[in-house]
C-alpha cells in the first residue's frame, strides 16, 4: 500500500485529497499477492517498480511485543506498555486488580474515553477515524485507506478495539488463533482489518478466532461488545449505547 499511503500523506506536511487519476495510478501498484518472500534468505521482493510495503498496520504492534518480551526477560511481573494506543499489560496491578484500559472516544480529543475494559496479561489495539486525519471542504479524511477505492474506508464503524488474550469470567485465558509470540502485532493487524472489512464481516471474523475479542464503535455512537468481553467492559459515557449483534 506504500504508493497509496504516500499519495495521501495523511498526518504529513503534504496531506491532500488526490485527484482520481492519481489514485487510479497508485492503485495499479497495490497488490499484496505480488509480494515474494524467501524463507531461506529472509528477503522480500516486489516485482513491479514503484511498489512499496507500508508497515503502518503492524509496526507499533511489533514494537509493543518486543517491549513486553524484554520486560519479561528481565523478570518484570507487572507493567503496562503504551505505544501510541497499542496497549500491552503484563500481569495484574498491585493488589491483584486488573488494569483498566480506556477506549478512545472517536469524536472527542485524544484522551477522552467512552468505556473501560479490564485486562491482565493481554493486549488491546484500537483503529479508527480519529487517529490520523485531516478535513477539507467539510469532509474528514482518515488514514485507513480502502485498497479497492483508494479513498479512506467508509461504512458505519468509527473505531475498532481488538483484544487478544483476555481472560474469561472463569479466569482462564482461551487458546488463541494468533501467534503466541506476537499478540500485539496480530491485534494491530486485526484492528485495521476488521475496521476495513466493516461491522458485519469484521465481526464474523472476530467471532471465528479463539482468543480474540473486540469492541466495535459505530458512527451513530452505538457500541457492540463480543461475548468474551461483556464481563470485562463497562460503558462510562451516556453519549454511547450498547447494541446486540444482528
Amino acid at each position: 500500500m506504500g504508493p497509496l499511503v504516500s499519495l495521501w500523506d495523511i498526518g504529513g506536511e503534504g496531506q491532500r485529497v488526490p485527484t482520481d487519476p492519481e489514485i487510479a495510478e497508485a492503485l495499479e501498484l497495490v497488490d499484496y499477492s505480488c509480494v515474494r518472500l524467501s524463507p531461506d534468505t529472509r528477503e522480500v521482493f516486489l516485482p513491479v517498480r514503484g511498489m512499496e510495503i507500508d508497515l503502518g498496520g503492524i509496526a507499533k504492534g511489533y514494537a509493543a511485543d518486543e517491549a513486553e518480551r524484554l520486560l519479561r526477560k528481565r523478570g518484570v511481573e507487572r507493567a503496562i506498555v503504551d505505544i501510541g494506543g497499542n496497549i500491552v499489560v503484563i500481569g495484574e496491578k498491585t493488589g491483584g486488580r486488573p488494569w483498566r484500559i480506556g477506549i478512545q472516544d472517536p469524536f472527542q480529543p485524544r484522551g477522552a474515553y467512552f468505556g473501560i475494559v479490564e485486562l491482565e496479561d493481554a493486549t488491546a489495539v484500537t483503529s479508527g477515524i480519529y487517529e490520523r486525519y485531516f478535513e477539507q471542504d467539510g469532509e474528514r479524511y482518515h488514514h485507513i485507506l480502502d485498497t479497492d477505492t483508494g479513498y479512506p474506508v467508509g461504512g458505519s464503524l468509527a473505531g475498532v478495539t481488538v483484544v487478544v488474550g483476555a481472560k474469561q469470567a472463569s479466569g482462564d485465558s482461551p487458546a488463541a488463533d494468533v501467534p503466541a509470540a506476537f499478540p500485539a502485532l496480530a491485534a494491530d493487524a486485526l484492528a485495521t482489518g476488521v475496521f476495513s472489512m466493516g461491522a458485519k464481516a469484521g465481526g464474523r471474523l472476530v467471532e471465528r478466532l479463539s482468543g480474540v475479542e473486540a469492541v466495535l464503535t459505530f458512527r451513530d455512537r452505538q457500541v457492540r461488545i463480543t461475548a468474551g468481553l461483556i464481563d470485562r467492559f463497562s460503558l462510562t459515557s451516556a453519549d454511547f449505547s450498547p447494541v446486540s449483534p444482528p
